[in-house]
C-alpha cells in the first residue's frame, strides 16, 4: 500500500468547523481530528477547509451549487445553530412558525448534502446541534426541534450523525467559550463574543466524537486501538 498519498478530510460548515474559539488552528476539532486520524490509520491526511464564520443551511447549498469541492475520503461538518440565531427574534414572538422555519432549514440541508456526495467519494460526519443556553427554556426546545426535524432525518448510507447534543448536555460551562448563565440574554451584539462557541476543552470533545464515529461506522480501519487515541 501507498502510504505516502495523502487521504483527504474536508470540513465544511459554519464556524464552529472553521475553528472559532479554539485560539489557535491546530487547537480547532478539524486540526485535531486530522492528527488523530493520521496516528490512527497510519496514513498521512489532508484537510480542506471550506466552513465559514456566520453559515447557515442556505449559505452551504448556494456554496455546494458554486464552489467545486474535492475529492475526500472523509467530510466532517457542524450547521444549523446560525439558522437558529437568525430566526430567533421571530421564534421569540411567534413560536408556532418554527415547523415552517426548520422545514425550509432541512431542505436546503437536503439539497447541500446530496450535492457533496455528487462531488465527494467518501463519508459525510455530520454534528448535531448542541444547545449553548441550558437555562433557556425557549433555547432547548428549539434545538431540540432542528436536531429532530433537520439533522436526523440526513442520517443513512454514508451520512452518520456525530450527537454533539448529548456530549454538550450539562458540560456548557466548561466547554463553552465566555459561558456565563446558559440564558438567551447572554448574547451579545458582536458575533464572535457570543458565548456559543466551543472553547478549546469543547473543541477536543468534538474532534474525539468525530473519531469515535469514523471508527464505529467502519469509515477509518484504525491501524491502532482508536479507543486510546485522545485528542491532545
Amino acid at each position: 500500500m501507498d502510504t505516502s498519498i495523502p487521504e483527504v478530510l474536508l470540513a465544511m460548515g459554519d464556524s464552529i468547523t472553521a475553528g472559532v474559539g479554539a485560539g489557535r488552528p491546530d487547537r480547532s476539532y478539524v486540526g485535531q481530528l486530522t492528527r488523530c486520524l493520521h496516528e490512527a490509520t497510519a496514513k498521512p491526511w489532508r484537510t480542506w477547509m471550506l466552513a465559514r464564520p456566520g453559515m447557515r443551511t442556505i449559505d452551504l447549498m448556494h456554496q455546494t451549487r458554486l464552489e467545486p469541492l474535492p475529492q475526500a475520503n472523509i467530510v466532517v461538518m457542524t450547521i444549523g445553530g446560525n439558522d437558529l440565531l437568525w430566526r430567533a427574534g421571530t421564534v421569540i414572538v411567534r413560536p408556532d412558525r418554527l415547523p415552517a422555519l426548520l422545514e425550509q432549514s432541512r431542505r436546503n440541508l437536503a439539497v447541500a448534502l446530496a450535492r457533496v456526495k455528487t462531488q465527494t467519494s467518501g463519508w459525510v460526519f455530520l454534528g448535531s446541534v448542541y444547545n449553548p443556553y441550558p437555562e433557556s427554556h425557549l433555547a432547548s426546545w428549539a434545538v431540540a426541534e432542528f436536531n429532530e426535524r433537520v439533522i436526523f432525518p440526513q442520517a443513512g448510507g454514508r451520512t452518520v450523525i456525530v450527537p454533539l447534543h448529548l456530549l454538550f448536555e450539562g458540560r456548557q460551562p466548561e466547554w463553552i467559550e465566555g459561558y456565563r448563565r446558559g440564558r438567551l440574554g447572554d448574547r451579545q451584539r458582536i458575533p464572535w463574543r457570543r458565548p456559543v462557541h466551543p472553547n478549546p476543552a469543547g473543541h477536543r470533545a468534538i474532534a474525539g466524537a468525530f473519531l469515535k464515529a469514523m471508527a464505529t461506522s467502519g469509515a477509518i480501519q484504525p491501524a491502532r486501538n482508536p479507543g486510546r487515541l485522545h485528542p491532545a
